[in-house]
Order: structure tokens, then C-alpha cells, then sequence
């Protein structure tokens, strides 16, 4: 293993990602420390760092790392090189002591925020030695403040001190190091020597949080220059999903923002204010460079233009106001993923809103019918606005990246680098911003203006939800701002892929975890998504390589040849009566009593499917074989919640008096209450403590604790007690500690694997189901309608605070799903497979239905350890089949909304370079590739995110469309409902190759001359919008030069780019070129008045729509509107009874425009 992180660690590429999924003991960890440790002291890396992380920080090897300097006889360069960086609140705790007390200087002593903080921290600090009993329930609180309050006061003040006595980092730092008189920070504050250390260890959440260090503005590592070609271990790679998800939820719910008073305080800016000049004076490498003719000053006026516009359409001068008493009771949303969701009471589906001058208000209503102006349209206005904020983003971007190389260039020497965050800021600040809103716009901007380097795939044409996120928006109404409402955006634009991306863009990322590459969505990232957009940066182990490893994992297990593993499944399949107490007692009468101690619990309408009694009778099975086993000393019973005293659901006390008899039953010599550990969250660190010692002083004991507590990290094995020693068998030969495993474990079927609507649903909950719902969308292993289905009952169980009737789409037997409690499963025999010391007898105990929790094909060219492997071969014995694959029709259809809002998001919106490119490439790859094989799909994240996976090889798709492509229904097979096909006929190839000169311009550039079959096919919108256009540009252009020697130039200019297709060459005449299907245009009028808009606004004075080819039962039409002339010719092309011939009354048309000095350019 070790000599497979080598490998990657020490290749050319700076960045990327390798996972290693090896079991439980076979010495991943092990690997990276031996690694870290002997990479740090070459030369060559003396510039790299080196960063574990993981998800509990008691799990980090720093002591591990230690041992290796301390072996070596380098104990003196383990400080020089290590830091441990926690957060600040258990940094300063961990480093307070009477020497940094005393080394304070009086400056700082004498202020407010020295006495409150070292008043809480020195409360927390003898608090958490001395455990006090009486002041235990004021600890959270306290803590808390240190926290939020007091630490980051100390810390400002600090700061500034420092800063006003030195100017720059490097000085900072020196001082820090060398003069008494700041050196107390370094013991309080570790993270200040981040940059000068090599070895990084930290918690994710820290990993994925500010890191301050005084000495310097805080900074996320995703963003900063510190992880820049450095090696990151990732362990416990998987549970890190959930680490990061937690993070995102809670900065967006913190993040929430009121848009529309947003923008009108850039609106009353830009028009109250005037803005100093060096914010639109450029930089000297901006005049050099391709922006150079681009005015920052139009930049700024364009923010302004873009802002009239929008305030003045939706009358924004007035507040808005929900109608009605109803309405008033609850919140009403709107869900915006791909596309917009409306989500109201009352049964009803849109909102208007209607400008009321006499009243001064915008009133919102809720309706039933949508509304018929799309001013009205309250989802167009939000659209509107969130296009003008991200306008304002990337307007503010560029004049951040101005301002930040003016500062570069004017920079002193000595003087600290200005960074980007700093720039974005310092812009923002100039728009009457409040700090909220400079925080939520800074990162907004951070993430979004991000570009790739490297092989990592860009995100101009990632489609995917783990790209774009989701919003939603919430009408609130309150007594505390009762004379308007709120409609306040919840933004999660981030994702747990797209943060993991970040990271190994900058760096090489080694992830560690049993239950790496299992690929489940909501247990684990998305692997095939990571692989696509990685490339050839994701990096997996060879064949060869999985093969040794496979190799030596094996050869270390030998000693399982004197191991017995016992595989027992427990209970009735779910088929619980009073009489399955017999299974307990061999007493009638006991079982009797029992089996209705446990009924009376419940009344007549409780438990009516009898799960919550059946649970306490396999718990009460677990108990038995743990005491009629005299081998069995450590039992580890592993449920899916903590029994509680009085929570009758699982009652600790009715769980101890059922032990009870059962221990008398059998007559065993020890009290069943104290055989019985409760390894729960409350001061959990000393219940292990001690119940490990009790362990390894040779007593038998039942411990129970749940999934998510024992779960990814938890080392439960204890030292060997004396009197067992000779009965053990030792499995390797590798040098250990004298410590060995749990004899048994029992395991109940994982649960509450996707979030529970339930009455009262938390916010965080609310918004981590959603999550859960669009990554099971994005796998389609749900499909758009049944995603939206369950979201819609997630925002009413959230809305009324109570669990809803509503229809949803069964999600427990999805592969993601399924997949996520195998890996709770496997993490949790990892806790019983830690060392190498062994009892003769394995036992593994388990919930008979847990068969319908396990996806077998899991073990698949994976290696597991040996218990694991036998708990799959009993499941495999009932006849358990792998869960279904998703549907590859959901998923085609999903990808041709994404497809067709990406193409409408471009065509509706300005035009910007890097958009016009995108364009560009869109067009040149369907010229090409209008199917796409395997192998080329692979090699190209266009074509996986634009293109739908067929189910066998082919060149045609059906599908449903309606609302001008917005909403999409895709099937591979003809039925009623899907009547229209994207096809090679579809869109007239056969005939326009048949013109003279076409299918050698085809050849010549490479562009397809047929749609071949194969394992990719263009989406419905991508076909429809942008591949039939492409054909008729090109045919067009090429019959204009060849036929009528006219030549066409491409429309360049951002301002006019696609009102056309090209503009004759020295005149102001425009021209359309279509590849429609025979037909009359459903509204003339309304076309000819949108071409009329386009031609003024590029100054076009002739305008040419031209048809390609149809028959000739068309005329040409020639009229004038708005200043423009707008000639419509039906064909370029005749085709009659299957011939084609020249329209030549369309040539003469043409010409005399043409030809004419009408239409010259002056």
C-alpha cells in the first residue's frame, strides 16, 4: 500500500485523486503515516505539505507520527514539522496556562475582552477537567459563548495590536517566534505557524472552515495557496460526504438573504452615490492584455442599465405583500433546481403579483391559473433578479481583479500581498452593502468566478446538480414586519462533489476508507461523477496493484484458519406474535408475561405493524446468545437508536428487566444490569474509558450503541486479559499492541437511512432531505417526477409543521439506499476486525432483515474482511438479489430540461465571451458528433452531460415535450405519448447532403454525414435548438457563397451575437437561415415583430430568413416593420416529387437587396 501512495504522490501531475478501499486493518493508515514520515525529510519535498484529515479529531495519527520521529531519533524536528490545528474555542483551552496568563501584555489585559474572555474560558477549562456536576448544565452554555462571543473579541484585539506594531505577515511572525512579548501566541493560538510547518494534521470540519492565524486575514484551505501541490489523506474518506453536507446546510440557512431588498441597495447606490475613481481606472496589465478595449467605467454602467430595467418593470419602488387572510397563515415557497417549483397552500399553484399605485404595494397573490402577463409572473421577476446578481457578481469579480492588480503594481516592498478575497470586499463596501450581505455576496463570488486549471473538467458545461445546486425561495409574513413580506432566498449552490473537487484541483487527494469506492450517492460521493470530471487526473490502482494488495491482505489473515466465524440470523422476518417470546424463554408463562409487559406499552393504534415490540424481542435474542455463550466476554449490540429511560419506544429499564430474566433463566453468576454498557453520545469519551478497562480485566459485557455512534473511526478493541490469553489466536505475525477484538456483535437493520418527514421537521433536516432527493435524481435512481413529488411533501411537512398524506416515490430500495446501510454494515464489523488477536469463536448476530438492507454485489472486485464475507454468504443463502439499476429514460429525460434551461439560459440572457464560446462548442460537437460511442462519452464531459445514454447501440430517442421544451419526457420506444423523435430524418441530413456541394463541406470539416448508431444520442432541446440550426447555418452559408458568390461574415460583436446567423459582407442586411419542417408559423405577427426588435437593435436594415429546403407550395414574403425590412423566402431549395432544383425567384430577391446601394454599409 505504501508503494501505491508513492506512486501517486510522486507523479507529474500537481493535483487529483486516488481512493483506497481496503478493509479494516490491512494498514491504510499505517501506509500514509510510514509515507508522510519519510517524503518530509527529502529535499525535494521541502516545499510540500503533507495534511490528514478526518472526520473525528481523536482519530488523527499524530501520536502515530510521533513514535516514527521518536524511533528515528528525531524527536527534537517532530514540533519543526507537525501542527496540529484545532479550533480556536480547543486551541486556546488546550494552551492556556499561568505562563501565557502572566506573558500577556497589560495593553491587552487592561481591555473589557481580556476579562470576559478568560472569565469563560478558565470556567470551560476547570469544567472540563474537574467535571463538577453542579455546573455541568451551565458548560454548553458557556462553551458556546467562548466560542460565538468572547474568544473572537480576545482575538480581534490581539490582532490589531499586532498589526499596528508591524506591517507585514513575515515581521508578524518573526515576533511571534523570537520576542517574549508575543510568543504566548503560538502556545494559544498553534495555527499561527500553518504556513511554516509541513505536516497538517486537522478535523474536517476545520479542514472545511476559516483558518486564523492572527497573523494573517483568515482564509478557507480551498481558496488559499497552502494546499497548492500539497499530498492530502482523506480518511474515513466516505463519512466526509457527511461532514461537508452538514457544512453546507447550515452556512446556507445562516446565509439567507432578502434578494429584493438586495438589489435595491445596489440600485440606491448606483444611483446616490459616485464611485472613487480608482475603482474603473485599469490596471497595466489590464491595458495589456485581451480586456483591454472592454471600459470598466461600461462595466459600471451596465450594473446601472441592467438595474433601471428591473426596477422599473416590477414598480420595485413599492413593497410587497401577500393578499389575503389564508395566505398569511403559513409560508409559501418556491423550489429552483433545474427549473422553478412552486410550492403553495390552499392547493394552489402560482403567484402574481400585481403593482398597486393608490396603495403604494406589490401585491402578491396565490392562484390557481398562471398568469397571463409574465410581468405578473413573480418566477420571472425572481429569475430576473438572480440574473442581475449574478451579473453584479461577475461585474464585481472583474473590477476586484482590477483593483487587486492596481494594488499588485503599486505594491511596496515589504508590504502583504493584497489578495482577491480582500479586493472583492473592498468593492462590495462601495454599494451600501451590510455585512450580511458583503459575506454572502464574497463567497458567492469566490465560488462562481472560480476557474479550473488543470484536467479537471471546467463547469461551463456541467449540467449536474452537484454543480449548480438548488434555492428556494419563502414568502414570510410577520408581526414584526406586518406592513410587507419577506421573500427570502435560501441558496445551496455548493455541493459535498464540488467542494471535494476544489480541493484536488489545487492538490493530490488520497481518500482512505473500507467503504471508499461503494458506490452509493447518499452514503458516499458520487464516484462515476468524480471520474468523469477528474478524467485522467482520477486516478484508480491498477490491476496489478489491487491484485498484491488483494495478495498480502489475504496472506495477513492466515490465522482465520483457527478462527471459527458463526453467522446466526435473528427473529421471524418481520412475523411478530406474542408466541415469538418462546424463542427468548423456555418458560410459557415468562414468555406470556413478557410478551405483555411489552403490548401494554403500546395502545390499540400504536405500533399497529408491530415494529417497535419486534425490535425489544431481537434485542432480547442478542442478550440470550450473549449469556448462554460462555465464550463470549464483549458483545457489541449495534442498533439504530439509544434506549432512553420513560421513551417507551425502547425503554431502558423494560430492556434490563428482560435481561434479567433472562440471566435468571440460565442462572448465571453476574447482575444482567451491570453486564450492560450504554455507549451513547453523553460523555462518551468516559464511558469508553472505562468500560475498556472493565474489558481488559477479563468481565463479560453486552455493550449497545447505535450505527451513527460506533460508526467510521471508533476503535473499540481493549488490552488482552490475562486469564484469556492462552485462548486466543493471534491470525499475522505483525508487531502490535497486546490488544484484541469484541467476540460478537449483533446487528439491527440500518434505518432512518434518508431523513424522516416527521411533525416538526428541523430546518437543517428539511433542507438535507432535499439534498438526499436531488442526489438520488442525479443518478436516476429517482426519477424528476418522483423526486419532485417527495420534495413538494417534504416543503408541506416542513410548512405545517405535521407529517402530510401526500403521494410520494419509495426511495428505500434504490440502489443508493440499499448501498449506504451495506456500508453501515461493513463500517460497523470494522469495529470488531481492528487487530490481529482474535477469540477462537467469532460471532456475528444479526436482524433476519437485514437481507433486504445488503446489496450482495457490494464484494464484487472489492476485499472485505473475513466476517463481513461470511455475513454475505448467509445473506446469499436466503436468495437475496442486487436492488434494480436506475432508468436510464429518467435519466435522459432529466438531462434534456438541464440541457434545455442551459441552452434558454443562454439565449435569454447577455451575451458574454466565455458564453459565446461555449455556444461555439456546443454547435462544433453536434456538427461531429450527433451520437457518440462508449469510449467517446468517456473522453468527453460534454457529451455526458448533454447527451442521452441509450440502453443498446442506436440513433433514434422519443420524447414528450410541452412549455416550449421545459418540460421533457424521454423514452427509446414509440408509444402514445411519446409521439416526436430525434432522428437523423428529423432533421433533414438525408436531404440537405443531397444538395450539390453539402456533403463534400460535410467531409471536408469533419462534420457527420449520417447518425451513426451508437451509445450516445443528442437530447430532445440540444437536437432541436442548437443541431438543426447548425445545419441550416452551414448549408446556408456555404449555397449563399457557392450559388449567388455572396459572401457572409460571422457575427462577432457581444451586443448583436445569435440576433442573427451572419451579416453580408458590407451591408447592413442580416441573415436567418432555418431548417424548419413544412408548416404556417403559428403567429406571424408576433415572429415578424421579434425579428423587427432584433434588426434595431444591431442596426440591421434587411432582414433574410431563409428556409432551406421545402416543397414549392410556399410564397416569399416582403414586408417592412419598425424602419426594418424583413424578406421571409420558405426555400432556398425546391423539393419536388423527390427532386431538388433553385428557387430562383428567391436568388432574384436576394440580389436585388444585395446588389443595391440601399443597404451598403456607410
Amino acid at each position: 500500500m505504501y508503494n501505491v501512495i508513492k506512486r501517486f504522490a510522486e507523479s507529474e501531475a500537481n493535483n487529483g485523486l486516488m481512493l483506497i478501499d481496503m478493509p479494516t486493518g490491512s494498514g491504510k493508515t499505517y501506509s500514509a503515516i510510514k509515507y508522510i514520515f519519510e517524503s518530509c525529510f527529502q529535499k525535494k519535498n521541502e516545499k510540500r505539505k503533507y495534511i490528514f484529515v478526518t472526520t473525528l479529531k481523536k482519530n488523527l495519527p499524530v501520536y502515530s507520527l510521533r513514535q516514527r520521529f521518536e524511533e528515528a531519533g528525531k524527536a527534537d524536528l517532530f514540533s519543526e514539522k507537525v501542527l496540529f490545528i484545532d479550533s480556536n474555542m480547543d486551541s486556546v483551552i488546550d494552551g492556556w496556562s499561568d505562563d501565557v496568563r502572566r506573558n500577556i501584555p497589560y495593553e491587552i489585559k487592561k481591555t473589557d475582552e481580556y476579562t470576559r474572555f478568560t472569565s469563560d474560558l478558565e470556567f470551560v477549562k476547570k469544567q472540563r477537567d474537574k467535571k463538577d456536576a453542579a455546573f455541568r448544565d451551565y458548560l454548553p452554555s458557556i462553551e458556546s459563548n467562548l466560542r460565538e462571543k468572547s474568544e473572537p473579541a480576545f482575538r480581534r484585539v490581539v490582532s490589531e495590536l499586532l498589526n499596528k506594531k508591524y506591517s507585514t505577515v513575515e515581521k508578524k511572525l518573526f515576533a511571534v517566534k523570537t520576542e517574549k512579548e508575543w510568543q504566548w501566541i503560538g502556545k494559544l493560538y498553534p495555527a499561527v505557524f500553518t504556513r511554516d510547518r509541513q505536516v497538517l494534521f486537522m478535523s474536517m470540519d476545520k479542514f472545511l472552515g476559516r483558518n486564523t492565524t492572527i497573523v494573517e486575514p483568515s482564509y478557507m484551505f480551498y481558496n488559499s495557496d497552502v494546499i497548492k501541490d500539497s499530498v492530502i489523506f482523506i480518511d474515513e474518506f466516505d463519512a466526509t460526504k457527511e461532514t461537508i453536507l452538514k457544512k453546507i446546510i447550515d452556512n446556507g440557512l445562516h446565509d439567507k438573504i432578502n434578494y429584493i431588498e438586495l438589489f435595491k441597495d445596489i440600485y440606491a447606490s448606483l444611483h446616490i452615490d459616485s464611485f472613487p475613481t480608482v475603482l474603473t481606472t485599469p490596471s497595466e496589465e489590464r491595458k495589456t492584455s485581451k480586456y483591454s478595449n472592454q471600459s470598466l467605467e461600461g462595466i459600471v454602467e451596465g450594473i446601472k442599465e441592467k438595474a433601471d430595467y428591473i426596477f422599473d418593470t416590477y414598480s420595485l419602488q413599492f413593497k410587497h405583500r401577500t393578499s389575503g387572510e389564508v395566505e398569511d397563515l403559513y409560508q409559501n415557497y418556491l423550489f429552483q433546481d433545474h427549473q422553478f417549483h412552486s410550492i403553495l397552500n390552499a392547493n394552489n399553484s402560482y403567484i402574481t403579483m400585481m403593482s398597486d399605485a393608490k396603495q403604494r404595494v406589490n401585491s402578491i397573490s396565490f392562484a390557481k391559473t398562471r398568469p397571463v402577463n409574465e410581468k405578473n409572473n413573480i418566477q420571472v421577476m425572481l429569475g430576473q433578479l438572480r440574473g442581475f446578481i449574478k451579473y453584479f457578481q461577475g461585474a464585481v469579480n472583474i473590477l476586484a481583479i482590477n483593483y487587486m492588480q492596481c494594488k499588485k503594481e503599486r505594491r511596496k516592498e515589504g508590504e502583504d500581498v493584497f489578495t482577491m478575497e480582500a479586493a472583492i470586499r473592498s468593492v462590495l463596501s462601495l454599494f451600501r452593502l451590510s455585512p450580511d450581505s458583503i459575506d454572502y455576496l464574497t463567497s458567492q463570488i469566490m465560488v462562481s468566478a472560480h476557474k479550473i486549471k488543470g484536467d479537471i473538467e471546467p463547469s461551463d458545461f456541467d449540467l449536474s446538480f452537484y454543480e449548480n445546486g438548488f434555492r428556494y425561495y419563502a414568502f414570510e409574513n410577520d408581526t414584526v414586519h406586518d406592513m410587507q413580506s419577506q421573500i427570502m432566498m435560501y441558496s445551496f449552490q455548493n455541493t459535498p462533489e464540488k467542494t471535494l473537487s476544489r480541493f484536488c484541483e489545487k492538490a493530490k487527494v488520497i481518500g482512505i476508507s473500507a467503504t471508499a469506492t461503494v458506490p452509493s450517492v447518499i452514503g458516499n460521493y458520487d464516484i462515476a461523477y468524480l471520474k468523469d470530471k477528474m478524467k485522467k487526473v482520477f486516478v484508480p490502482l491498477t490491476e496489478d496493484e489491487r491484485n498484491r494488495l488483494s495478495a498480502k491482505f489475504t496472506e495477513s489473515q492466515h490465522g482465520y484458519n483457527n478462527v471459527t466465524i458463526n453467522v446466526d440470523l435473528l427473529g421471524e422476518n418481520g412475523k411478530y406474535t406474542d408466541l415469538s417470546w418462546r424463542m427468548v424463554f423456555d418458560d410459557e408463562e415468562l414468555a406470556k408475561k413478557i410478551a405483555d409487559d411489552v403490548s401494554m406499552l403500546f395502545s390499540e393504534n400504536e405500533d399497529k405493524n408491530n415494529f417497535k415490540k419486534e425490535r425489544y424481542l431481537r434485542i432480547a435474542l442478542a442478550y440470550k446468545q450473549f449469556i448462554i455463550h460462555d465464550d463470549i466476554y464483549s458483545f457489541l449490540c449495534v442498533l439504530t437508536k439509544h434506549p432512553k429511560k420513560g421513551d417507551k419506544t425502547l425503554d431502558k429499564d423494560i430492556i434490563e428487566k428482560i435481561f434479567s430474566y433472562i440471566a435468571g433463566e440460565h442462572k448465571v453468576a453476574f447482575l444482567a444490569q451491570k453486564s450492560v454498557v450504554y455507549l451513547d453520545g453523553a460523555e462518551y469519551d468516559d464511558k469508553k474509558d472505562s468500560l475498556i478497562k472493565r474489558l481488559s480485566q477479563g468481565e463479560k459485557i453486552f455493550v449497545i450503541s447505535v450505527y451513527q455512534t460506533i460508526g467510521a473511526g471508533q476503535n473499540l478493541q481493549y488490552p488482552v486479559p490475562k486469564a484469556l490469553r492462552d485462548s486466543l489466536v493471534t491470525i499475522n505475525d505483525r508487531v502490535l499492541r497486546e490488544e484484541k477484538d469484541f467476540d460478537a456483535i449483533y446487528l439491527d437493520k440500518p434505518s432512518n437511512l434518508i431523513v424522516n418527514l416527521v411533525d416538526n421537521l428541523e430546518e437543517p433536516d428539511f433542507v438535507k432531505y432535499l439534498f438526499q432527493m436531488e442526489f438520488l435524481q442525479e443518478t436516476s435512481e429517482l426519477s424528476a417526477d418522483g423526486a419532485m413529488k417527495n420534495i413538494k411533501k417534504a416543503f408541506k411537512t416542513f410548512m405545517f409543521a405535521q407529517r402530510n398524506a401526500e403521494e410520494w416515490a419509495n426511495v428505500y430500495s434504490r440502489q443508493s439506499v440499499v448501498l449506504m446501510s451495506t456500508r453501515y454494515v461493513i463500517q460497523a464489523i470494522g469495529r470488531i476486525c481492528r487487530t490481529n488477536i482474535k477469540s477462537k469463536n467469532i460471532y456475528i448476530f444479526a436482524d433476519d432483515r437485514i437481507i433486504e438492507n445488503i446489496d450482495v454485489s457490494v464484494v464484487e472486485n472489492r476485499v472485505f474482511n473475513p466476517e463481513f464475507m461470511r455475513l454475505i454468504e448467509a445473506i446469499k443463502q436466503r436468495g437475496m438479489k442486487s436492488p434494480e439499476m436506475a432508468s436510464l429514460e429518467d435519466a435522459a429525460s432529466l438531462k434534456a430540461v438541464r440541457v434545455n434551461k442551459d441552452i434558454n439560459g443562454m439565449l435569454n440572457n447577455d451575451w458574454t465571451e466565455p458564453k459565446i464560446e461555449r455556444w461555439k462548442k456546443l454547435r462544433e460537437l453536434v456538427l461531429a458528433h450527433p451520437t457518440a460511442s462508449q469510449e467517446e462519452a468517456d473522453g468527453d464531459f460534454i457529451i455526458k452531460n448533454y447527451y442521452a445514454k441509450l440502453p443498446e447501440k442506436g440513433n433514434t430517442l422519443y420524447y414528450y415535450q410541452d412549455a416550449d421544451f421545459n418540460n421533457i419526457s424521454v423514452t427509446f420506444y414509440s408509444d402514445a405519448d411519446h409521439d416526436r423523435v430525434v432522428s437523423e430524418q428529423g432533421s433533414k441530413l438525408p436531404e440537405l447532403l443531397r444538395i450539390p456541394g453539402v456533403r463534400d463541406l460535410f467531409i471536408q470539416n469533419g462534420w457527420a454525414c449520417s447518425f451513426q448508431e451508437n451509445d450516445y444520442l443528442m437530447t430532445p432541446a440540444l437536437w432541436n435548438n442548437i443541431y438543426k440550426g447548425a445545419l441550416g447555418e452551414v448549408v446556408g452559408k456555404s449555397v449563399f457563397s457557392s450559388v449567388l458568390n455572396i459572401d457572409l461574415e460571422d457575427i462577432e460583436d457581444i451586443d448583436s451575437f445569435e440576433l442573427f446567423d451572419y451579416k453580408v459582407l458590407g451591408c447592413s442586411i442580416y441573415v436567418d437561415f432555418k431548417n424548419w419542417h413544412e408548416g404556417k408559423t403559428a403567429d406571424r405577427k408576433q415572429m415578424l415583430e421579434k425579428i423587427a426588435r432584433k434588426g434595431k437593435k444591431c442596426g440591421c436594415r434587411c432582414a433574410i430568413i431563409a428556409n432551406i429546403i421545402a416543397g414549392d407550395r410556399w410564397d416569399i414574403s416582403d414586408v417592412e416593420m419598425e424602419g426594418v425590412r424583413i424578406i421571409s423566402i420558405p426555400a432556398l431549395v425546391k423539393e419536388c416529387s423527390g427532386s431538388l432544383s433553385w428557387n430562383k425567384e428567391a436568388w432574384d430577391v436576394i440580389r436585388e437587396c444585395v446588389d443595391g446601394d440601399k443597404y451598403k454599409d456607410k
